[in-house]
C-alpha cells in the first residue's frame, strides 16, 4: 500500500451543518453563534446546496441593513429590517467544491487564492463534508507535532 497525501475526506468535517434557504437570518446568526461555526450550507428545497452564508456575509447583511445610504442587499431585497431577510437574501450563491480525493495541499492553495476559509466537499452536488482553515491547520499540527 502507498502512503497516500491526506485528501478532503481525510481531513473534512463529515457532518456539516444546513439550513433551508427560507430560515430567517436571525435564526441562522443563532445557529453559527451556537455551534461556534463561522458557515454554513444553504439547501434548497430538493436539499441541493444553493449557496453558503459566512460570518461575513452576516457583517455585510447587518452593515447594508444599518446603512443610512442603504445600498442593495446581495440579492436585491433592499429590506431595512434584519428579521425580514431569509437565508436565501444572502447566500453566496457560488460556493467552492472539491472532490473527496482532492489533496489537501490543493485544497489548502485553493482556499488561499480564492480568498476563503471553507469549502464543499462533494460529488455532483451531494454534500459529504466541508473542509475549513481549521481542518487544514488540524492536519498541520499533526504533520508538525503528532499527539503523543
Amino acid at each position: 500500500m502507498t502512503n497516500q497525501p491526506p485528501s478532503a475526506k481525510d481531513v473534512m468535517g463529515r457532518d456539516p451543518v444546513t439550513v433551508a434557504a427560507d430560515t430567517p437570518l436571525l435564526d441562522v446568526l443563532h445557529l453559527m453563534v451556537v455551534a461556534q461555526i463561522g458557515g454554513v450550507a444553504v439547501v434548497g428545497d430538493r436539499g441541493a446546496v444553493v449557496g453558503v452564508i459566512t460570518a461575513a456575509d452576516l457583517l455585510r447583511a447587518v452593515d447594508q441593513v444599518s446603512d443610512d445610504d442603504l445600498d442593495e442587499l446581495p440579492t436585491g431585497a433592499g429590506e431595512e429590517s434584519l428579521s425580514a431577510l431569509r437565508a436565501a437574501d444572502i447566500l453566496s450563491p457560488e460556493p467552492i467544491w472539491v472532490a473527496p480525493d482532492t489533496p489537501a495541499a490543493t485544497i489548502a492553495r485553493l482556499m488561499r487564492a480564492r480568498g476563503v476559509h471553507r469549502v464543499l466537499v462533494g460529488v455532483d452536488g451531494h454534500l459529504e463534508g466541508i473542509v475549513t482553515t481549521f481542518d487544514l491547520i488540524g492536519l498541520l499540527d499533526m504533520t508538525i507535532a503528532p499527539a503523543p
